[in-house]
């Protein structure tokens, strides 16, 4: 199993990632957990979504998924937060979305944990 994710900027970047990841050799699945956003962000956007990140990962922690927090990847782009990773369970993986959702500063939640 093998699992792409991240923020691409054109459906060429993802399909390309995505067969790249395909022909490495033994993988048999792939797990799609790739965006597209084609603008740039500024200097200070990038600044806000930092902290939007950092915020996110304390939340995390926080809320007593200390040891799951450090398998969630998380990842901001203009206040939008994709989770990514691996835990143990649809319940973790919920509970992650809705913290995440409650972080000032973000305006979407894009959920792409796999359980394991």
């Amino acid at each position: 199993m093998y699992k792409r994710q991240g923020y691409v900027r054109s459906e060429e970047q993802h399909d390309s990632a995505i067969a790249t990841a395909k022909n490495v050799k033994g993988v048999v699945e792939v797990i799609d957990a790739l965006l597209i956003v084609k603008e740039k962000r500024s200097t200070g956007r990038t600044l806000d979504d930092q902290t939007i990140e950092t915020k996110l990962k304390y939340s995390l922690k926080d809320a007593g998924a200390a040891s799951q927090a450090l398998a969630i990847v998380t990842e901001v782009r203009n206040g939008e937060v994709l989770l990514g990773g691996f835990v143990e369970s649809e319940a973790v993986k919920k509970r992650a979305g809705e913290i995440s959702a409650h972080v000032n500063g973000v305006t979407k939640v894009h959920n792409r944990l796999a359980i394991k």
